[in-house]
């Protein structure tokens, strides 16, 4: 803590444990009695605030385990982990822009968590996230899916709003045992890729949701493009016919829904899909047709993206 003044005002000092150093300016003079009080209150609030040295080596440690046991599965995993609670702990991976995220922005997220989380920074740009399974649980008649996607979309959000910070989530399913966490980061980081290269658009990414998508990740970039220029015509890159394909996928072929998902007349619908048969010879509510539209919008969802 320290003290100072300048010509027209007085200001103290509070040094966070960390990069951040925050300041109080009054712009009246203050009496001794005064700025030793103001000191005294805003040490306390920064003791509450500032994570604690104990929460940040457990932080570390977990992080340095993760990095070994990628390396060596078998890596023993570390005591003071195996003593936490693990009755069903959700792990959730945060990719972002940042290096890293502040003491202050970590705080931000342990209180949306209500300080049930353990944040753990893995790399640059990844955050590891373990909540309780408990925690995402509501009253409504949800599944856990529905749960896990609810909690990556609150996510997001509270990052937006709160860090000024676009991120996406990547979910899994719980784990029970700390044993099981250095493949489920695996799986994350993997979902992510995918995620990245076959539905850039999204914020929330599941790691049980892109089977198909693993397949096509194998298939080498020349492969790729010769196979579509077999196509007759590129109708992957007419944006309205690529809008309307989508949204066709997303709700099983059905035209009733694709159609109030986009906002258009169900006979605006069928128009656009008898504009594309004519053109391509294709007809989306056929399945073979529709796997193979289906897979074009895949193959080609980053260059779309990108434009």
């Amino acid at each position: 803590m320290r003290t100072g003044k300048d010509r027209n005002s007085q200001y103290v000092y509070i040094p966070i444990p960390g990069h951040e150093r925050w300041s109080l300016e009054v712009a009246a003079p203050l009496t001794e009695r005064e700025r030793l009080l103001i000191a005294a209150l805003l040490t306390e609030w920064a003791h509450e605030n500032a994570p604690s040295a104990k929460r940040e080596g457990f932080a570390e440690r977990v992080a340095q385990w993760l990095h070994d046991a990628q390396r060596d599965p078998d890596t023993p995993v570390p005591t003071e982990l195996l003593e936490r609670d693990w009755e069903g702990r959700v792990p959730l991976l945060v990719v972002h822009t940042k290096a890293a995220f502040s003491l202050t922005e970590l705080a931000v997220l342990e209180s949306y968590f209500e300080q049930q989380a353990w944040l753990v920074p893995i790399r640059e740009g990844e955050l590891l996230v373990l909540i309780p399974v408990s925690l995402i649980q509501s009253e409504e008649e949800n599944t856990l899916t529905e749960e896990l996607y609810r909690a990556g979309e609150g996510l997001v959000e509270v990052a937006a709003a709160e860090i000024g910070e676009t991120v996406t989530v990547v979910i899994h399913p719980p784990l029970f045992h700390p044993d099981q966490l250095p493949v489920a980061v695996k799986e994350l980081r993997t979902a992510w890729r995918l995620g990245r290269r076959f539905h850039p658009q999204r914020t929330v990414i599941a790691t049980w949701n892109a089977r198909m998508e693993r397949l096509l990740m194998e298939i080498p970039d020349d492969v790729v493009r010769q196979w579509l220029m077999q196509s007759p015509t590129p109708f992957w890159e007419d944006g309205e016919l690529r809008e309307t394909l989508t949204a066709l996928f997303r709700h099983n072929l059905n035209l009733s829904e694709t159609a109030r998902a986009l906002y258009v007349h169900r006979n605006t619908l069928l128009y656009r899909l008898e504009r594309l048969k004519q053109e391509t010879g294709l007809d989306a509510r056929r399945f073979e047709d529709a796997v193979y539209m289906y897979t074009v919008l895949l193959l080609t969802a980053t260059e779309a993206h990108e434009e």
